[in-house]
């Protein structure tokens, strides 16, 4: 019987000894066919986007990086030359184009440009750049629920905002409260109260959203927009007694604004014609209308109060300083602080009111002057800009003018646009046209992208790191360099920008100069032994532009044509940018520039606009027409 036992036993021993033998052999080879599978995709997707990598709709399952790229450019050039659908709720319509077309090549500009490589390498290198779990893990991923990778762009907004506002704000209705309608028959008043109306408005913020939302996707499906209502926030109703409080403020002395030794009187008729009734927690009261508030301070207080920091300067010449400028602090009026102030003194005893003044300080001062250390040039930069109009030469010599004695600190990132400040007729620039849909706008700030380019290339010539810079849309006449493109910089507020930093350990001085039709860019500065310079550039890659655009305006007599723009080639270019340091260390920089064929714009003088569907909005043809 024992016997018997003891061999079932070992049986059992044998039998399960078996069964984890062979379950462990299943795992191995289970473990050894994942392995391969895994090893065979990888293998497979190795130069190739894993599934379920898309853009938008677009499927990048299999491609390489060059076919994906390649699709991606035609469908890109596909949506700009198209352009994105605006309508609007009465069928009026705007084609956004990606381009904008000046007299001034400077103005000339993408409004949408597409980063293709930022984009197929970045969805590229989704589960590519981890640990190998980590990639696993974002590959089951992919496999399982896919992935939508944003395209990557820029967009001029404030353009395109200017474009949506030319277009659809004669749809748009300001809402009105009730408000006070004060008349002067005789040295009297007489009071009457308008009824509120409600408004309506457009959310440019939202259709701007809703313009990255389609490019995002690359969706070129058309963009609704619609009117909101804008309830008035005081009624008739609410105010039909507040009579008293015109009077009360009407029938004691008006406010007088004070500043050192000068003063501001608002005189009745004047004060009641800002009076509006407002709003604060329920409780109705009488204050002044913001906005012609503001227009009486800027008219009347702003050009006796406001004025700019300016820097201790120095000029120099050969060597040594001819002339040195005390620095000056600056002040602005906060006209915020300034309402607030009038508004309570309208039913206060003391009428007179302190102007609120901000004082800005200069980045340098007086005293700081000699401990600069500038004693030498340390880069010059130039630029030719032969054949400009007048308005351009005008514009560049307004710019060089105002960064003729600019201090940059030591350790101090400079920004073109900064220094530059306000571009307007008020800084004393004058205007160009742009075209915008089917009629022509001015704008400021052509020539500006000559002063960028000198900029650019001083800042290089004296070894600066270049901390922002972008090339023009096209190649551009006036940024050649023995008949090459490649070294220049555009600018336009806010961006794009020059930008470096001066790491030279001592200020630096800009002076300019004007002679005949060259600019120069100096920098004064201190040495210290570094060296740069620039390789000639390389291009490649020509390609014509598409034949003339020609769009209708009214604004012509009919049959009459007016070009804005010559044509231009594509080309892409690239140049090597190095810096020698003292200790023997040296920095290259590659600067690589696309210039994109750029078509001949021509405005054609019609009696209507073809194409209209009775709302004004016009279809730009690229057909030749008959001038």
């Amino acid at each position: 019987m024992l016997p018997l036992i003891i061999k079932k036993k070992a049986d059992g021993r044998i039998s399960k000894r078996w069964l984890l033998l062979v379950l462990g052999l299943a795992v191995l080879i289970i473990g050894f066919i994942i392995s391969l599978a895994i090893l065979a995709f990888e293998i497979k997707y190795r130069d190739e986007f894993f599934p379920g990598s898309k853009i938008g709709q677009l499927s990048l399952e299999g491609m390489t990086t060059i076919e994906a790229l390649n699709l991606l450019d035609k469908i890109t050039d596909d949506l700009k030359r198209e352009g994105l659908k605006i309508s609007g709720p009465q069928g009026q319509t705007l084609k956004l184009s990606s381009n904008l077309s000046s007299f001034d090549p400077d103005l000339s500009r993408e409004i949408i440009t597409f980063d293709n490589h930022k984009t197929i390498y970045a969805a590229f290198n989704w589960g590519r750049g981890g640990t190998l779990y980590q990639n696993l893990i974002t590959q089951i991923k992919l496999l399982a629920a896919g992935q939508s990778f944003p395209a990557a762009f820029t967009l001029d907004e404030s353009a395109i905002n200017t474009l949506l506002r030319q277009q659809f704000y004669s749809l748009e209705k300001p809402l009105q409260n009730a408000r006070p309608e004060i008349t002067w028959p005789d040295d009297s008043y007489q009071i009457k109260i308008l009824g509120e109306a409600s408004g309506l408005s457009l959310n440019y913020d939202q259709i701007i959203t809703d313009i990255k939302n389609r490019l995002t996707n690359l969706d070129n499906q058309s963009i609704i927009v619609k009117l909101e209502n804008q309830p008035a926030q005081i009624t008739a109703l609410e105010v039909q007694d507040k009579n008293h409080l015109i009077d009360k403020v009407l029938a004691t002395t008006t406010p007088t604004l004070t500043y050192q030794n000068s003063s501001w009187n608002l005189g009745r008729r004047e004060l009641s014609s800002m009076l509006a009734f407002q709003k604060d927690d329920e409780i109705i009261t009488l204050g002044l209308q913001p906005e012609l508030f503001v227009s009486w301070l800027e008219k009347n207080v702003a050009p006796e109060v406001n004025t700019e920091p300016r820097d201790a300067s120095m000029e120099m010449k050969d060597g040594r300083v001819i002339s040195l400028s005390v620095h000056h602090n600056g002040q602005k009026i906060n006209v915020e602080s300034t309402l607030e102030a009038i508004n309570q003194s309208l039913f206060s005893e003391n009428k007179k009111v302190e102007l609120v003044v901000d004082i800005t300080k200069p980045k340098i001062i007086t005293e700081e002057i000699n401990n600069l250390g500038i004693k030498e040039i340390i880069g010059i930069g130039q630029s030719n800009f032969k054949g400009s109009p007048v308005n351009r030469r005008h514009n560049i010599r307004n710019g060089a003018n105002k960064l003729h004695g600019v201090l940059i600190k030591p350790g101090e990132e400079f920004s073109l646009i900064n220094a530059l400040g306000a571009i307007d007729d008020t800084t004393g620039y004058l205007p160009e046209l742009v075209i915008k849909e089917n009629r022509t706008t001015p704008e400021f700030g052509g020539g500006l992208c000559q002063i960028g380019t000198t900029v650019f290339r001083a800042a290089m010539a004296s070894g600066l790191p270049i901390t922002e810079r972008r090339n023009h849309s096209y190649s551009v006449t006036y940024y050649l360099e023995d008949g090459l493109p490649g070294i220049d910089a555009t600018i336009y507020i806010p961006h794009p920008d020059v930008r470096f930093i001066n790491d030279t350990g001592r200020h630096i001085l800009i002076q300019t100069n004007i002679s005949g039709d060259n600019l120069y860019f100096e920098f004064w500065g201190t040495s210290d032994g570094r060296a740069s310079q620039r390789s000639k550039p390389k291009v490649w890659g020509w390609v014509s532009p598409a034949p003339t655009k020609y769009i209708e305006t009214l604004e012509l007599k009919p049959g009459a044509k007016k070009c804005t723009e010559v044509s231009h080639r594509g080309v892409n270019a690239s140049f090597v940018y190095t810096v020698t340091y003292p200790g023997g260390e040296k920095k290259e920089t590659t600067f690589t520039s696309h210039y994109k064929p750029w078509q001949a714009v021509c405005l054609i003088g019609v009696e209507k606009l073809s194409d209209t569907n009775g709302n004004g909005s016009t279809t730009t043809s690229t057909t030749p027409l008959t001038p």
